[in-house]
């Protein structure tokens, strides 16, 4: 089995079954075969906790299953590791620019898989990595400021986008 049929099978049994939600206890017991050859090979950068890479199973699902994906919640405990970050963008040191500029459709996906591998950090507590997104993603947001007539109406106030809503209250300490 190879990655491409494994999402196929899983897009057959979503279609099948529509699901309101399914997460991966569902799909250990309805496709273990699935499970087993995703457990094995698609796990994340992070060399320390080396998890399975549900982000990427789910985008390579048909979207309409995107949302219907439950993805475990935990709440970690914050911390700063400058070393994760750089693990990170050091893999990626030669696409960084498609933050600035996505020339076409594969560089969109890269700063996307680049997001994703920040965002996973994030959620795990790396504080260093959800600073280094907020100093990422400013580009983006500028650019579909500039661009995007529905929110152009907020050019003028990038310096209300300085400091992140909803300021996490253990960073202030």
């Amino acid at each position: 089995m190879n990655f491409s049929e494994a999402t196929v099978i899983l897009n057959a049994l979503l279609s099948k079954k529509e699901l309101s939600i399914f997460n991966s206890s569902w799909i250990l017991k309805n496709a273990p075969r699935v499970y087993g050859f995703i457990s094995k090979n698609v796990r994340t950068e992070n060399t320390e906790n080396n998890e399975i890479d549900w982000d990427k199973v789910t985008r390579n699902l048909d979207g309409r299953f995107w949302k219907r994906w439950q993805h475990p919640r935990k709440s970690p405990e914050p911390y700063r590791n400058k070393k994760e970050v750089h693990r990170v963008l050091k893999k990626y040191k030669d696409k960084l620019y498609t933050f600035i500029t996505a020339l076409d459709l594969n560089d969109k996906i890269t700063r996307d898989t680049i997001t994703i591998s920040l965002v996973r950090l994030a959620q795990n507590g790396n504080l260093s990595a959800k600073k280094e997104l907020i100093r990422l993603l400013k580009y983006p947001v500028d650019y579909w400021i500039e661009n995007c007539w529905k929110l152009n109406r907020w050019r003028g106030y990038e310096y209300q986008n300085q400091e992140p809503c909803g300021r996490d209250r253990r960073e202030s300490s």
